[in-house]
């Protein structure tokens, strides 16, 4: 019993290790999201719209999809989660992400999970040593310019992050127009709910809007009722 229940808790917490690291208040979401894995996409515009509300800060985008990219160490092929963030106010809480913002602006550059799961021990040395880390995804060569700490989940072997626009160039057909998340941040003194509820107003039925703690109970109740494993 004892490791069953070990195991799920690992369920919980690996998947959502991402949900978790948002830098938000408010998350918005496609009406049709599953989990990060089928997350759809809406508009984004409902960020501009939303930006325009009292009490709102700020309104930034994030893309999150899976990708099949080489280990340039043993040249095998794994499932990896790709992010795509602004690379000039990063919408997320890791401060390794957050120091190396300036090596995403160049193109086709990553920072790359540490603690995916495989053999990675050599392209971490290197690019702990600042060196650059050359591979491919979808056939395309890019190059991994830093290292960052997030983990391995039940969907997927790890973490690579990168700009709007070099997530972009994997996925043209989606366009910046479509987004995974919204992040929404409430100006200081402001109470998150009364925004929330302010953007459920305005939200058509595309997509809808939760605080952060509830968009991290959505994903695990997925894993909990909906999931084999679960």
């Amino acid at each position: 019993m004892f490791a069953q229940l070990g195991i799920q808790a690992a369920l919980f917490d690996s998947n959502t290790l991402l949900n978790r690291g948002v830098d938000a208040d408010i998350v918005i979401r496609s009406a049709q999201y599953r989990d990060l894995n089928l997350a759809n996409t809406f508009p984004r515009r409902r960020l501009y719209q939303i930006r325009d509300l009292p009490g709102v800060q700020s309104a930034e985008a994030l893309y999150v999809a899976k990708v099949v990219w080489k280990n340039p160490q043993t040249r095998l092929k794994t499932q990896l989660t790709l992010v795509g963030q602004n690379p000039e106010q990063s919408p997320l809480t890791f401060d390794e992400v957050n120091r190396n913002l300036d090596k995403l602006k160049q193109p086709d550059t990553f920072l790359f999970d540490r603690l995916t799961r495989g053999n990675y021990a050599d392209i971490v040395a290197e690019a702990e040593k600042g060196e650059t880390v050359k591979t491919e995804i979808d056939r395309r060569t890019i190059q991994v310019a830093g290292l960052f700490s997030l983990g391995a989940s039940f969907a997927t072997d790890g973490t690579l992050i990168t700009s709007q626009e070099n997530f972009l160039r994997f996925f043209p057909q989606q366009g910046a127009g479509q987004v995974t998340l919204g992040l929404v941040k409430v100006q200081t003194g402001t109470d998150p709910n009364q925004v929330l509820e302010q953007i459920k107003a305005i939200l058509p039925a595309d997509a809808t809007a939760s605080t952060k703690q509830d968009f991290v109970a959505f994903e695990q109740a997925y894993w909990e009722k909906n999931t084999p494993i679960g």
